[in-house]
């Protein structure tokens, strides 16, 4: 199979949750073309999907050194770092996601999620504010929630 054939079967492995096919798909089209950002993409979501968040993150950091400017790579590097509990890495890769395609709903509510962890609740409720009007689904209660821990904070500080 070409790596192209090997590719879209691996994009319906990874819809049926048939994971580990999709990661053996993978790296054999990667030994045809081992620069395809896409692969090391797919790979690393197939990893992700599959609870593999350590071994997802080279993927996706490939992914980005390849093609620097792939929206996908660096949200899909902000998922993988915020599920291993490296919050500052994750804002980074969702800062660089949302620079890259400002449009995006989930880039914006992870970023806001991850910023709300970290204490910085002006920047957050910014954040789940862009995701809200971008139509996130969980946005509205998101922003409530920050928005109330922001007054409360400012309440704790008079």
């Amino acid at each position: 199979m070409t790596s192209d054939e090997l590719c879209e079967r691996a994009q319906s492995l990874i819809e049926r949750g048939d994971f580990d096919t999709a990661v053996q798909d993978m790296d054999r089209a990667m030994d045809q073309e081992p620069e395809n950002a896409r692969l090391w993409l797919l790979k690393g979501v197939a990893l992700g999907l599959a609870g593999k968040h350590a071994e997802a993150l080279p993927c996706f950091e490939r992914c980005t050194e390849l093609h620097p400017r792939v929206f996908s790579g660096w949200y899909h590097k902000g998922v993988a770092y915020a599920a291993l509990g490296k919050g500052g890495e994750a804002i980074e890769c969702y800062r660089r996601a949302r620079r890259i395609d400002p449009t995006d709903a989930s880039s914006a509510f992870n970023l806001g999620a991850e910023l709300c962890k970290t204490g910085a609740l002006a920047e957050a409720l910014e954040q789940f504010g862009d995701a809200k009007t971008l139509g996130h689904e969980r946005a509205v209660q998101a922003h409530s929630a920050c928005r109330q821990m922001l007054q409360e904070s400012k309440n704790t500080k008079s």
